[in-house]
């Protein structure tokens, strides 16, 4: 495995859901070209903009717009973290007209931090995916994924499929997932583990998470995607639970290295969750800002993400980039028009249940009841419904989800 420091890794791979922008401070600003004289017809002005999004997902679009309208971006790079609390520090004077990037956690617990705005493009997008809390707007949508380094070091035969290959016994220590407390995608990771196993509320579910915490390197999670992706080139992970961006990037960085990694969305299914954006609340340039947000979710804007970036978009007819795995050819997508306001209403009993099942002191709300003695016809029956059972899947494949 090629070695290669944090700051290499951001500078040449970006950061998938803002994860990987750990390294740029809040004051990290630059302005793209000057876009083409305005005519008449044109809005012109200016847009300050906080954005978590790598440079490939901004090259992909701001341009466009800048062309389309007139309007001259200025960016600040930042986590969603960072980008959040400085518009917090700024509430009395906002510097930004608009913020762009980030899961809906972000933006519903800053409302006071937004303008109000639905964007007449909003009746377009799919229904599941539509501006419903009438301040942040979804613009893309991000899917985790399994970064994989092959071959799985040594004597690592593992052939991972989903969440249950990361309980192998070869992979013990072998783990990295971001910290669900802190990271997006270590968050939506989490998430669609639970879903897939019964909910947050099933002992089955945690019961799963608690046999991975010893499969995690040093088992404990990691700070962000950044740190999970350094332990992976490092030779100190064989697995990383990240999205599908970042694992794209990844594999453009090991193209330059010669080395290799691939890519796996696990089988039992995953959560997509949204990209936002939003106007900020008493911005200078209140106009600017909403023609973005207008722009984001056109079809030409969504039209120009789908192309020039490796991301899924909230419009039907854009889809996503030609090169990304749909549902039903590898992908299984376990969410639901429910799904988004849980996600969102249930992480603070999510991560205080993580909290205790990484201390250890978690323990199922159901107790365990011991199995009783089989009477002899009990277990004739049980012999004869496992033959049967044997015998109707006996010769039958199991799928592999494909690489990127």
């Amino acid at each position: 495995m090629a070695s290669i420091t944090r700051r290499d890794f951001v500078r040449l791979a970006g950061a998938g859901s803002g994860a990987l922008l750990a390294a740029c401070s809040s004051d990290d600003s630059s302005t793209p070209a000057e876009p083409e004289v305005a005519t008449d017809d044109t809005l012109g002005g200016k847009l300050m903009l906080y954005t978590s999004s790598t440079d490939q997902v901004i090259n992909a679009v701001v341009p466009a717009f800048e062309q389309a309208t007139g309007v001259a971006v200025t960016l600040t790079r930042g986590t969603p973290a960072e980008l959040f609390s400085l518009l917090d520090a700024e509430r009395n004077k906002p510097v930004a007209d608009a913020i762009w990037g980030g899961s809906p956690l972000w933006y519903a617990g800053a409302q006071d931090l937004l303008h109000p705005y639905v964007s007449p493009n909003n009746s377009a997008v799919a229904t599941q995916w539509r501006n419903s809390s009438g301040l942040y707007t979804p613009i893309t949508l991000d899917c985790p994924a399994l970064a994989v380094a092959t071959p799985l070091g040594p004597g690592r035969g593992t052939k991972l499929r989903g969440y249950q290959s990361l309980l192998d016994a070869a992979l013990a220590g072998r783990v990295a997932m971001p910290d669900p407390a802190t990271s997006d995608i270590g968050y939506q990771h989490l998430y669609s583990m639970l879903e897939d196993l019964g909910g947050p509320e099933a002992d089955e579910a945690w019961q799963y998470v608690a046999a991975l915490v010893p499969q995690l390197v040093g088992k404990a999670p990691v700070a962000d995607a950044s740190a999970a992706c350094e332990l992976l080139l490092s030779g100190e992970a064989d697995v990383a639970l990240v999205d599908e961006l970042t694992q794209h990037e990844l594999n453009k960085l090991y193209e330059l290295d010669d080395a290799e990694t691939t890519s796996i969305y696990p089988q039992e299914g995953v959560t997509l969750v949204p990209s936002c954006a939003a106007v900020v609340a008493a911005c200078d340039n209140l106009e600017q800002a909403q023609a973005w947000v207008d722009f984001l979710v056109s079809e030409e804007g969504q039209a120009a993400l789908a192309e020039g970036a490796w991301v899924r978009t909230v419009r039907s007819e854009s889809g996503s980039h030609a090169n990304l795995p749909v549902e039903g050819d590898g992908v299984l997508v376990s969410s639901s028009d429910d799904d988004l306001a849980a996600y969102v209403d249930d992480r603070g009993a999510i991560l205080a249940t993580f909290a205790q099942v990484l201390a250890g002191t978690w323990t199922p709300a159901e107790p365990v009841t011991e199995p009783t003695e089989e009477t002899e016809g009990d277990k004739d029956a049980d012999a004869a419904d496992g033959t049967a059972e044997a015998s109707s899947t006996n010769g039958e494949s199991v799928e592999t989800s494909p690489s990127n």
